[in-house]
């Protein structure tokens, strides 16, 4: 880890709970971290995603983004299907709010090499290979992204990974 990121007692907001959101938020509880989580989907269309995050003791709030909510917070954490020009998000950036996406919040708590693909075709292709590559060579790797497994589900196993291989479309960059 070459710059974690110290999120003991902070209050990390992460917006939007696809996979790519709970694994964030699921990374920051374990980091200490007071973690609100919001998503414009109802508690009961979110589903087990709302479930796994209350037992973790995550605030869940849902509906319509409270611009208060998001600027009170230590950091913005965002999911990449979450656009960044919401108002809610920008008055929160005015504020000050540090905002990052969850790929960085998952580098910040890696340990090993990060390969990055992406591109306009053959991102899912490339990483499956280079993945199955290293793990032939004997390597512990990681892959996933884009691909399927958020980056962050890396950080949540843990350990110093030889190879992390991930895909990363254009909202994740």
């Amino acid at each position: 880890m070459s710059n974690p990121l110290d999120l003991k007692d902070k209050r990390v907001l992460v917006v939007g709970l696809a996979r790519s959101g709970v694994a964030a938020a699921c990374l920051c509880v374990r980091q200490g971290a007071a973690v609100v989580a919001a998503d414009k989907r109802s508690e009961k269309e979110l589903g087990d995603a709302a479930r796994t995050l209350k037992t973790l003791g995550v605030e869940l709030v849902t509906g319509p983004h409270d611009e208060e909510v998001f600027r009170s917070c230590d950091l913005m954490v965002v999911s990449p299907g979450v656009s960044l020009a919401l108002p809610a998000i920008e008055a929160a950036r005015a504020a000050g709010v540090p905002v990052i996406g969850e790929v960085e919040l998952a580098s910040r708590f890696l340990e090993g090499p990060i390969l990055g693909i992406t591109g306009t075709n053959g991102k899912s292709t490339t990483t499956s290979l280079t993945g199955c590559l290293c793990e032939k060579a004997g390597l512990r790797t990681f892959a996933g992204g884009n691909l399927g497994r958020p980056l962050s589900e890396a950080a949540l196993v843990g350990g110093v990974w030889d190879a992390i291989v991930c895909e990363l479309s254009s909202f994740q960059l």
